[in-house]
């Protein structure tokens, strides 16, 4: 279990996604984590908030990730590079260089 999300949030309904079985699937959810060396294994799951709306099925009775799709709404700290909820910064946030500027 990867998400913890799934059981804190009892205002709203969250659905376990599992990782896919599609190795190369795999590798781009596991990057876009950004954990470094994280592997994932057929019981971890990511909750519904790491996904757009648009990219569920939600035709019929159940609700299914449409093909392809990786997560790509997370909040990650500044130092990541990302702002709040996958909005994607323009210019990320760069490490101050510790050279202090002469004077």
């Amino acid at each position: 279990m990867l998400c913890t999300d799934l059981f804190t949030s009892l205002s709203t309904f969250l659905t376990p996604c599992r990782f896919p079985r599609d190795y190369g699937l795999r590798r781009k959810w596991e990057a876009a984590l950004r954990r470094e060396g994280f592997a994932a294994n057929d019981e971890w799951v990511l909750c519904s908030d790491h996904f757009k709306p648009d990219e569920f099925d939600r035709a019929g009775q159940v609700c299914r990730l449409r093909p392809g799709v990786i997560p790509s709404v997370f909040n990650f700290p500044a130092h990541l590079g990302r702002g709040v909820h996958g909005q994607v910064c323009a210019n990320p946030v760069k490490k101050q260089s510790r050279k202090k500027s002469r004077l």
